[in-house]
């Protein structure tokens, strides 16, 4: 059963997933892509509240999502990135469909005409999800940094660690900005 799953990756998705590749290569050749990463940050900065850096990390992730994580991953251990914009980030690329080569797939067993309107209907919910998730949590007063090096605390100096979960965080680490309602705060502080 595994050797036909194999033999069945090879034949029928390996070829969809390089042929994205070469797509997405040659637009790249032409500076196509420059302009569809110009042309999304609007969507990226203002919707989602993200950095303009992003946007890339976006276009990479319609190539494979897992290098759209690392990216986001890397902003945010740079400090490009707080608590609310990775969250965000992750949610909205984990709602994005899954690659290039999975529209690939859908055009070859539905037609076209699905995987368009498959793609047409997911982005926009996708990039809305993402920026109701955004709202959501400033509303809710989560944000801010983790900070290592806060007056009082010790710490390595130069990092800048997001949480995802605010209330979890050890006693050594000091919230900047948080505005997190009096329950959390003290779900925080309790020992």
């Amino acid at each position: 059963k595994t050797v036909a799953r194999v033999e069945w990756y090879l034949k029928e998705a390996l070829p969809l997933f390089l042929l994205g590749t070469f797509v997405l290569f040659t637009l790249d050749r032409l500076r196509l892509l420059d302009s569809v990463v110009r042309a999304g940050r609007p969507l990226v900065t203002g919707v989602l509240g993200l950095p303009a850096e992003a946007s890339s990390a976006f276009l990479i992730g319609f190539l494979r999502r897992d290098f759209a994580a690392t990216r986001l991953f890397d902003m945010s251990r740079a400090g490009a990135l707080d608590v609310v914009q990775l969250v965000v980030a992750m949610v909205t690329i984990t709602l994005f469909i899954p690659c290039i080569a999975n529209v690939f797939i859908i055009a070859k067993e539905r037609g076209w005409r699905t995987a368009a309107a498959m793609a047409a209907f997911i982005f926009p919910v996708a990039f809305a999800v993402g920026g109701l998730v955004r709202v959501l949590m400033l509303g809710l007063g989560f944000g801010g940094r983790v900070d290592d090096t806060a007056p009082g605390r010790p710490g390595c100096g130069a990092r800048h660690l997001p949480a995802v979960w605010p209330p979890v965080l050890s006693r050594r680490r000091h919230v900047q900005g948080a505005r997190l309602p009096a329950l959390l705060r003290n779900m925080r502080d309790a020992p």
